[in-house]
């Protein structure tokens, strides 16, 4: 089992990008090249704890694990734009930036335990 699979904030991650695959698809033509951008974020954050998890040392960890968290921020603010825009409604937007909330405090904690060693 790749060491990634042992991470629950992976397994939270793949969630993420299930619900925005499904957003996404809602958008249709309205939605450009946001719909596109939403799925990269999303999968970027689950691709960079897998790659981050498979490095030598600690710091590399660390370091693509704040990368994981950018993408979560990053997907969180395409989810706002599109609610903005009216592609997403209020009981999706509320329920996707709670999920990526709690991927990037769940990040963060991971990050805090391991720069205290």
């Amino acid at each position: 089992m790749p060491r990634y699979e042992r991470f629950r904030v992976w397994h939270t991650a793949r969630e993420v990008v299930r619900e925005v695959q499904l957003t996404a698809a809602e958008f249709g033509d309205c939605g450009g090249g946001l719909a596109n951008q939403l799925r990269r974020a999303a999968i970027s954050i689950a691709s960079n704890i897998a790659e981050g998890s498979e490095k030598n040392s600690d710091a590399e960890l660390r370091r693509y694990f704040a990368i994981a968290r950018g993408s979560c921020a990053e997907a969180t603010a395409q989810v706002t734009i599109a609610y903005d825009m009216g592609l997403v409604n209020e009981e999706r937007f509320a329920a996707l930036t709670d999920r990526l909330d709690h991927v990037g405090r769940m990040l963060s904690a991971f990050i805090t335990r391991l720069e205290s060693g």
